[in-house]
């Protein structure tokens, strides 16, 4: 166990209320999952923060979680994790979600005491909306996106990567907890979606075409497996089936994730410079057992 975790994500997960509904029972029983995005990720963002204030000392840094959701679970680790390790660095954050009653919720997280002026949230559509119209710290130097890529389209996530980097101060950096689908098959796009931005991308990488009516059974589905892995997951963690079928359900209905190379070729062509980029497992370092491990992952990567 390295130093990065214990205390600091214990503090944090401290912060999950408990509110009734789906959302928290998936924050409790994931809670190990967000432990390998922290522990993965606390490392390089202490680096960074780091040698990025040492240009930025005479100001608070930026930090901006889109997507926050209602359980500000990620995010207060990684700014414990730099409190803790370089007390001098303060900063300003800002939260936005689609959904306002987990913005609301949101605003009363404790955050770690280096957030040194009140939290900033507002509600809104990190896909259609402008990062003006979110109200994202203009320029910013650090944001994070957690969970969020999969619900997009290709063209979606193309966009979205570039209004990330638009936004960055140069050196700021971009960070998130994904999703990923197994290496070396081709991408299922959503239903709306033709999935042709990913041929841009610098990589031969194959898409389905949906239009195949024979498609499953020529490709198979992924997800049918991470299902299975994660219902018994669930089920080991005595979560109802109900909770079960619903969150399941919304995998299956919403999910259509990219894969590791997929992602690292979508941040190199949008400019970024990739400083880490990993499925979970992959550093025996942070070796977490969890079912599901295998389908997620995390990333950091810096404006030049």
């Amino acid at each position: 166990m390295n130093r990065y975790n214990g205390a600091i994500f214990r503090d944090a997960l401290s912060g999950v209320r408990a509110h009734e509904g789906i959302w928290y029972s998936a924050v409790q029983v994931n809670a190990i999952n967000h432990r390998e995005a922290i522990e993965t990720l606390s490392p390089s963002f202490n680096t960074w923060a780091n040698n990025y204030n040492n240009a930025n000392s005479d100001r608070s840094l930026r930090f901006s979680d889109i997507a926050c959701g209602r359980e500000l679970l990620t995010p207060s680790a990684l700014l414990e994790s730099v409190r803790k390790n370089s007390p001098q660095i303060k900063f300003d954050f800002h939260g936005t979600d689609l959904e306002p009653d987990q913005v609301e919720i949101a605003k009363t997280y404790p955050l770690p005491s280096n957030v040194t002026k009140p939290a900033r949230f507002n509600v809104g559509d990190a896909w259609a909306d402008t990062f003006d119209a979110l109200s994202i710290f203009k320029p910013t130097d650090a944001i994070l996106s957690s969970l969020h890529l999969h619900h997009g389209t290709t063209k979606q996530m193309q966009e979205f990567a570039r209004k990330v980097f638009d936004s960055l101060n140069n050196g700021g950096v971009w960070m998130g907890h994904v999703e990923l689908m197994p290496e070396g098959l081709p991408y299922l796009p959503r239903p709306n979606d033709d999935g042709k931005e990913i041929l841009n991308w610098g990589k031969e990488f194959k898409v389905i075409d949906r239009n195949q009516d024979d498609w499953p059974s020529v490709h198979g589905d992924w997800r049918e497996a991470y299902n299975r892995a994660y219902m018994t997951y669930l089920e080991e963690h005595d979560v109802g089936k109900d909770i079960q079928d619903a969150i399941t359900s919304h995998n299956m209905d919403s999910d259509y994730c990219l894969s590791l190379e997929m992602l690292k070729a979508l941040l190199k062509f949008t400019g970024f410079d990739i400083q880490l980029a990993t499925r979970f497992g992959d550093n025996p370092e942070i070796a977490i057992n969890h079912r599901v491990s295998p389908w997620f992952g995390a990333f950091m990567a810096i404006k030049p």
